[in-house]
């Protein structure tokens, strides 16, 4: 029988090497002008009382959070 022959034949997968080979090649890769604006993003201004809390001045916060 024929497959009586291929018995003791041991068979590497293919399909791990493929998937090496071809690593990133089909990934879709984002535009430039997202990655520029990703880049510029505006700092974010913290409110008073979080830099006192920042800072592990609680009183001043307290006082700062209930003042606004």
């Amino acid at each position: 029988m024929i497959l009586d022959a291929f018995k003791g034949v041991k068979y590497k997968s293919q399909s791990k090497n493929y998937k090496y080979f071809y690593r990133g090649q089909y990934g879709v890769m984002p535009d430039t002008e997202d990655l520029v604006q990703g880049m510029k993003s505006k700092r974010v201004k913290l409110q008073s009382y979080e830099k006192y809390l920042k800072n592990f001045q609680y009183k001043k916060a307290l006082d700062a959070a209930l003042a606004s």
